[in-house]
């Protein structure tokens, strides 16, 4: 079964970019944060290198990752 994983197709960050600028255009703050948490979750990228897209560090992106994980869990329509 783990070789079956070298098949799929991996989520980019441009793919995320793009899904989460289509779907929230009027909360910047909001979309960046999600960008971030969805990177670090589905990637499989380091925290640095994820890091380097938003011009922060991977501690940082962890930081943001936690915040936003925490206001899903609370506000289930963001959810």
């Amino acid at each position: 079964m783990p070789a079956l994983k070298a098949f799929s197709r991996k989520v980019t960050i441009e793919d995320i970019f793009n899904e989460v600028d289509r779907m929230i255009k009027d909360d910047v703050k909001l979309s960046r944060n999600i960008k971030l948490y969805l990177s670090q979750r589905y990637t499989g990228g380091r925290l640095d290198d994820i890091g380097r897209y938003f011009d922060i560090g991977g501690s940082g992106v962890c930081q943001a990752g936690r915040r936003i994980s925490g206001q899903l869990e609370k506000d289930k329509s963001l959810a």
